[in-house]
């Protein structure tokens, strides 16, 4: 800025200053486009879309590609999901769900039993969804072993659960024991 300044001092003429006004607008109008392409466009991406929420999940892309291949045999989400018709009934939803996300009509042969059975034996994704789903609804989660000191622990913390329920209701409602009260995070 130090240059700009002492060249407007020494600039007498005005036809000068107007030369430098008119290439420094020529210099922000070539340059200033590009620079604010580069700005987020939040009409382009609302606050909440799904990109920014996997964003902020903290999740490389690398790792969400990844964890797309984690899934349970189909054999075990299938008799998931025969004991809960209720999951399957999600899972139906979350098809629907995608195929109208991705411009494509859903057929009522896509829907049934047997076609979703079907495609959790041959799409590796689908069926890392569905163990998400049915995970979630409590199914197909890791237990710790009873004869472990952790399950022996457990097993005592139960116990005494059940003495103090029965003493006073609604207490020990929660597994303060669990998976996710130790910190586990499986990568």
């Amino acid at each position: 800025m130090m240059w700009a300044n002492s060249i407007l001092k020494s600039c007498k003429s005005k036809s000068l200053l107007r030369s430098l006004g008119i290439f420094a607008a020529i210099l922000i109008s070539a340059f200033g486009p590009p620079v604010m392409a580069q700005q987020p466009d939040q009409k382009r991406f609302p606050l909440n879309s799904s990109a920014i929420q996997r964003q902020q999940a903290g999740q490389s892309e690398l790792e969400k590609e990844n964890l797309n291949y984690v899934a349970a045999a189909p054999a075990q989400i299938k008799e998931v999901l025969i004991k809960d018709p209720g999951l399957l009934v999600e899972l139906k939803r979350w098809i629907a769900r995608e195929a109208s996300d991705n411009g494509q009509v859903v057929s009522e042969e896509d829907l049934t039993d047997n076609a979703v059975f079907d495609r959790l034996s041959t799409d590796v994704v689908f069926r890392s969804v569905a163990t998400r789903l049915v995970q979630r609804y409590g199914y197909l989660r890791p237990s710790f072993n009873p004869n472990s000191k952790l399950g022996k622990e457990q097993e005592l913390r139960n116990e005494n659960c059940a003495v103090r329920r029965k003493r006073e209701p609604g207490l020990c409602t929660g597994n303060a024991f669990s998976v996710e009260a130790h910190n586990f995070k499986p990568r």
